[in-house]
C-alpha cells in the first residue's frame, strides 16, 4: 500500500480557480455535467440515470480519498462557487511514480483556459510535492480537444492501445495513451 499521504493535496487554487474535494453539495452540478451529451461523447462510462446514481459516485470518490487511493478534485471557479468540471490523479503505482490523469469539463465553461489552468496546478501537485515523476493520460484518438490540451502541457503521444489493455466496453474504440514525465 501507498506510503505517501494524498490528503494534504487535496485543496488548491489557481488565479482564477479553486481546486476541492467533491462534497454533497456538489450532487446536482456533478449529475447535471455527467449526463451532457457533449460530457460524454468521448468517453465510454454508464450515463448516471438519476441523481442517486451521481449521488453513489460521489461516494465512491469520497471512499477512495479515505483510502489514499486518489486525489480527485471539484473544479470551481473563484467569481461564483459551484462545480464547473472535475480533474483526478489516480491509477498510482504501488510506489506512486506514476499516476494516471483524468479530467472533464461542463461544456458551458470549455474554451476559456480552465482545464489548461487545473491542469497545470495538478501537474504542479505531482510533480513538486508528490513523488509521481510520470503522468500518463489516455484519450480517445478522435478527442481533439482532450489531446490538444495534452499536448499543450507537455505531453507526448506514446501509442495506441492495444485491445487487451482495453476494458471490454472500449474494445470498438480507438484510445491513444498520452504521457509525460517531471
Amino acid at each position: 500500500m501507498k506510503q505517501f499521504l494524498l490528503a494534504p493535496f487535496q485543496h488548491a487554487e489557481t488565479d482564477r480557480l479553486y481546486l476541492r474535494p467533491l462534497q454533497g453539495k456538489d450532487v446536482i452540478a456533478l449529475h447535471v455535467m455527467r449526463i451532457h451529451p457533449a460530457v460524454n461523447e468521448f468517453l465510454d462510462r454508464p450515463v448516471p440515470e438519476t441523481e442517486a446514481d451521481s449521488r453513489d459516485f460521489l461516494r465512491k470518490i469520497q471512499a477512495g480519498y479515505a483510502e489514499n487511493k486518489w486525489l480527485y478534485w471539484a473544479i470551481e471557479r473563484k467569481e461564483k462557487p459551484g462545480l464547473i468540471g472535475t480533474i483526478c490523479l489516480w491509477q498510482f503505482s504501488e510506489d506512486m511514480r506514476s499516476a494516471e490523469l483524468g479530467y472533464e469539463l461542463h461544456p458551458a465553461y470549455q474554451g476559456r483556459g480552465f482545464m489548461g489552468e487545473s491542469l497545470r496546478k495538478v501537474m504542479e501537485i505531482a510533480f513538486s510535492h508528490l513523488p509521481v515523476s510520470l503522468l500518463k493520460a489516455v484519450t480517445r484518438a478522435d478527442n481533439v480537444p482532450s489531446y490538444s490540451l495534452l499536448q499543450k502541457a507537455g505531453f507526448q503521444f506514446i501509442r495506441m492501445l492495444h485491445p487487451e489493455e482495453k476494458a471490454e466496453e472500449e474494445q470498438h474504440i480507438e484510445l491513444a495513451l498520452y504521457s509525460r514525465f517531471k
